[in-house]
């Protein structure tokens, strides 16, 4: 594929990890129906032995792959692959991936090796796969932010950080020291994870947002 068109597209494998980074900071409105499901999901993950760290970043994977295949499906991100015999692009269209059996499933995306053909120009079919999938940049840019998934201000990138820190730190609880040596050790993470050092303020609201989100994770009694 020549390099004018590689600089202006991004393949589905690469834009569900984008995605990632954007749900964890602005979470979209789901319908109820995928919400029930994703509720389901994230209980079956704690079920499974996840601690609520692990579970909550398995589902942010599923939510990604489920909005972008929605936004596949509704014909909201016009999706392509290349023919290297035509050197043509040719538009994938969800009837070519999807069978009738799929749409309630909640996918982690789809199947990205999992073969499906498409019509080429000579009325033949190209035999291809999700992971060879594209959309264009500026169109997939556009629609992320018609849907409220543009990144925040700097300061939640680094909450988001400390968080990570946290659940490597003391996935279980509590760090259980006095809170500058706490601090010393998450800005030791944060270095070590290629992130910069934040101040203790950052770290005290980062800590409060976990409290919190760990507090509704528990089971009731």
């Amino acid at each position: 594929m020549p390099s004018y068109i590689t600089l202006n597209i991004i393949f589905l494998t690469t834009a569900s990890v984008e995605l990632k980074r954007r749900i964890e900071e602005n979470e979209p409105v789901w319908d109820e129906p995928w919400k029930r499901k994703l509720e389901a999901e994230y209980r079956d993950l704690r079920q499974s032995g996840l601690d609520h760290a692990n579970a909550a970043k398995s589902l942010l994977s599923v939510k990604a792959g489920l909005l972008l295949r929605l936004a596949l499906e509704r014909r909201q991100l016009p999706a392509f692959v290349r023919d290297p015999d035509f050197d043509r692009e040719v538009r994938v269209e969800p009837e070519h991936w999807m069978s009738s059996a799929d749409a309630e499933k909640l996918p982690l995306l789809f199947p990205l090796c999992h073969p499906f053909s498409v019509a080429r120009a000579d009325g033949d079919y190209l035999r291809t796969a999700m992971d060879e999938v594209y959309v264009w940049r500026s169109t997939f840019d556009t629609w992320m932010s018609k849907n409220g998934l543009v990144p925040k201000r700097a300061g939640a990138w680094r909450k988001n950080a400390v968080k990570q820190a946290i659940s490597a730190l003391w996935p279980d609880g509590e760090a259980g020291m006095y809170w500058q040596q706490r601090n010393d050790r998450i800005n030791e993470w944060l270095s070590c994870n290629g992130y910069t050092k934040v101040s203790d303020a950052t770290i005290k609201r980062a800590f409060e947002k976990v409290r919190a989100e760990r507090a509704l994770a528990r089971p009731p009694r």
